[in-house]
C-alpha cells in the first residue's frame, strides 16, 4: 500500500476505494499511475463489497450514480 504523512489526509487527494479482493500490487501500480495522471496523492482505502445494489441487469454493468450516491 501507499505509505501516507500524517497531514497527507488534510491536503488535496484522491481516495481509490476498491471493491472486493484486489491485489495489493495491482492497487499499488493503479494508484501511482493515477498520482501521475491526475497529480494528486491517492490514498488506497479499505475494501468495499461488490455493489449488488447498483448492478443493472438490462445494462449488464454497475451504474456509477447508485454507488457514488451512497
Amino acid at each position: 500500500m501507499i505509505s501516507k504523512p500524517t497531514s497527507f489526509a488534510s491536503s488535496p487527494h484522491l481516495d481509490l476505494f476498491p471493491f472486493g479482493t484486489i491485489d495489493e500490487r495491482i492497487l499499488a501500480v493503479l494508484a501511482g499511475h493515477l498520482q501521475t495522471i491526475v497529480g494528486l496523492n491517492v490514498m488506497i482505502q479499505a475494501p468495499e463489497p461488490h455493489p449488488e445494489y447498483a448492478f443493472s441487469e438490462r445494462r449488464g454493468q454497475y451504474e456509477a450514480g447508485k454507488i457514488l450516491l451512497r
